[in-house]
């Protein structure tokens, strides 16, 4: 059988709710479950190691770098793929503000001349960003 990008996939288990699953859909399940570890494990490292050794390793005010921490974890925990069946909109807003986040890393580290990270934080906003584009429009052009 040949394979197309709009195939339908067949949840497995009898309860399930959404009869087919298209290909564009596990794009961006894989999308969102990739922000979740990433900035999941960012955010808690941000949160759970010595305040002072991260507060100078980062340039930052503790505080600040506690809230960054938080917000990560918290749009980790937003953008859970389980969590789109139940409410889009909350994961395309979780996504949107990661976006923010990636956007302001590439401006704190250009402005630290840490050119090298750039790229990363380039990559994870623009995932973020598809995955907030698609929340939106639900993957085949209508709103939410």
């Amino acid at each position: 059988m040949k394979t197309t990008s709009m195939q339908s996939f067949e949840p497995v288990g009898a309860g399930a709710k959404n009869p087919k699953l298209t290909a564009d859909e596990v794009i961006v399940w894989i999308a969102q479950a990739t922000l979740v570890a990433v900035f999941g494990i960012a955010g808690f490292m941000k949160l759970a190691l010595p305040g002072a050794p991260l507060s100078t390793a980062m340039g930052l005010p503790l505080v600040l770098v506690r809230f960054i921490g938080f917000a990560e974890v918290a749009g980790a925990v937003a953008l859970d793929p389980l969590l789109a069946r139940l409410s889009p909109r909350f994961n395309a807003l979780a996504a949107a503000g990661l976006t923010i986040v990636m956007a302001l890393a590439a401006a704190y580290h250009a402005g630290r001349g840490e050119f090298a990270v750039i790229p990363l934080n380039v990559a994870l906003g623009a995932i973020a960003a598809f995955v907030a584009h698609r929340r939106t429009y639900r993957l085949h052009g209508r709103r939410v």
